[in-house]
Order: C-alpha cells, then structure tokens, then sequence
C-alpha cells in the first residue's frame, strides 16, 4: 500500500513539473505531446501481453484447425469403410440365406434318402463312372430283383477295405 502511494505520488508530481516546466517556458503544446506520448506507451505496455496471448490462441486455433482438417479426413475415410462394410454385410446376408436355404433342402434330401433306402432291400453294384459337367455320375446295376426307390441315398463302400468314400442319390 505505502509503495503504491509513493508511486502515485511520485507520477503526479512529475506530471505537475512537466506542466509547469512548460508553461514557465510558454511551450504547453509540449506538455500535450508529452502526455499524448505517455498515453500510447501506456497503451502499448498494456496491449502487447494481450496481443500476444492472443496471437498465441490465434496459433493454437489454426494447429486445431489443420487437425480439424485431419479429423475430417480421416472421418471421411471412416464413413466410405463403413460403407463398404455394410455392402458386405449385405452380399454376406444373402449368401447365408442362399446357404440356410440350401442346407434345409440337402437336410429335406438326406432324411428322405435315407428314409427310402430303408424302405428296400435291393443292393446296387457300380457298373460305370463319368464325370460330366462338374458332377461324377455313377451307373449301377440292381443285384437283386428288387429296385431302389428314386431319391433314395446310397453309400459307397469300397468291398476289401470296407470304407465309405462316397454318398450317392438315386436319380433314375
């Protein structure tokens, strides 16, 4: 408190001797420019922290804004990847159905093959084997006098090492 009182102090005094300095010499207007002068240096002392934090906000505005820019970036690479997810997704949806869909009729076949070839007694010997497009067809001939019913399943097993190598549908 006493320092800033002498401070005051000291500051009007010097301000009352510059005016008297002045009109002693009849150069008021000297007075004026002095005072003028002591308004921008205090103006100027109270501006520069201001201005420079100030300068240092504008700074870190633009570095966020060149991140921000980055952000957006990056979000729009985002937002494309997601969309091509969901169009798998999609494509992969369907497939599942197409399979779910595929699985109940093999299941449908399977029970029904098997149901039928429960249902005889006849025995079928292979005769001959083609493949033909993309699929191997199996001729056989009847061992008995009995027929398989159409759609029945058959396994066929190799006799000297009787092991399963293949399932097969009666078409015809």
């Amino acid at each position: 408190m006493t320092r800033d009182f002498i401070q005051a102090l000291l500051a009007l005094a010097t301000v009352m001797g510059a005016w008297f300095g002045a009109a002693a010499l009849h150069l008021e207007w000297a007075f004026w420019v002095l005072v003028a002068g002591a308004l921008c240096w205090a103006a100027f002392k109270w501006a520069m922290p201001r201005a420079r934090k100030i300068l240092v906000h504008y700074r870190e505005l633009v570095r966020q804004g060149r991140g921000h820019e980055r952000l957006l970036r990056v979000a729009g690479e985002h937002q494309a990847r997601t969309e091509q997810l969901r169009l798998e997704n999609e494509v992969l949806q369907s497939q599942l159905l197409e399979r779910y869909g595929s699985g109940i009729l093999e299941g449908r076949r399977r029970a029904i093959g098997e149901l039928l070839a429960s249902r005889t007694d006849a025995q079928l010997t292979p005769v001959a084997i083609q493949y033909e497009a993309g699929e191997l067809m199996l001729a056989a001939q009847a061992v008995h006098e009995s027929l398989p019913l159409v759609g029945s399943r058959w396994l066929l097993v190799v006799k000297g090492m009787n092991s399963v190598k293949a399932v097969s549908d009666l078409l015809k």
